[in-house]
């Protein structure tokens, strides 16, 4: 497992497990600075993509603000497009039953994508 960024109060711990080519972002995504979390961390990711042939993201965020959510946007946007055509990408995004926020943010983000599969899953 491979650590991409290790969490914080404000920024999600992101990880890469090499074996089942599982990206995990987990925790809260408001960083005071969004651009000096984000971009180390989009540039990494947007790497691993292109080097395999499929990669799942789980994103386990039970917060994240309008910039967080622009940044998702931007890696959906990445998944989608011709220069990721050559890796099946899934997307799990997981909620709490009682988060009707974050769930509607799946959707949201759901709605986006035409290529990838993007799945809503329920924590149990």
């Amino acid at each position: 497992m491979m650590q991409i960024h290790a969490g914080t109060l404000k920024t999600p711990e992101v990880t890469f497990d090499d074996i089942t080519k599982t990206i995990a972002i987990a925790g809260r995504a408001y960083p005071e600075d969004l651009r000096k979390f984000w971009d180390p961390v989009i540039e990494q990711l947007e790497e691993i993509i292109s080097a395999n042939p499929k990669v799942t993201f789980a994103f386990d965020l039970n917060y994240h603000n309008s910039g967080s959510t622009r940044i998702i946007l931007n890696l959906i946007r990445f998944c989608e497009s011709d220069a990721a055509a050559h890796c099946a990408v899934t997307m799990l995004w997981h909620f709490d039953a009682d988060d009707e926020q974050t769930e509607e943010k799946g959707h949201d983000y759901q709605e986006v994508c035409s290529r990838i599969d993007f799945q809503l899953v329920t924590h149990k």
